[in-house]
């Protein structure tokens, strides 16, 4: 029978061009930082509204809500 040597092979691999191409990509675009920023920003400012809602909402609003799962 034969064996087939399952262990992984020890020779030093250097990374393929791709990987290489791929994880520099998106540092050569001018302003990209701007895009973390942005959805940073765009995150802050709905939970901020969101919270913003729940405060300043009436109760009465927030139990008809609340209850309506319940009527169905």
């Amino acid at each position: 029978p034969s064996t087939v040597n399952r262990q992984p092979s020890t020779v030093n691999r250097q990374p393929s061009t791709v990987i290489t191409m791929y994880k520099y990509l998106l540092q050569s675009v001018d302003g990209i930082q701007w895009f973390g920023i942005t959805a940073l920003l765009i995150f802050f400012g709905t939970f901020c509204f969101a919270l913003v809602r729940i405060f300043f909402s009436n109760n009465s609003n927030l139990d008809e809500i609340a209850r309506l799962p319940l009527d169905e």
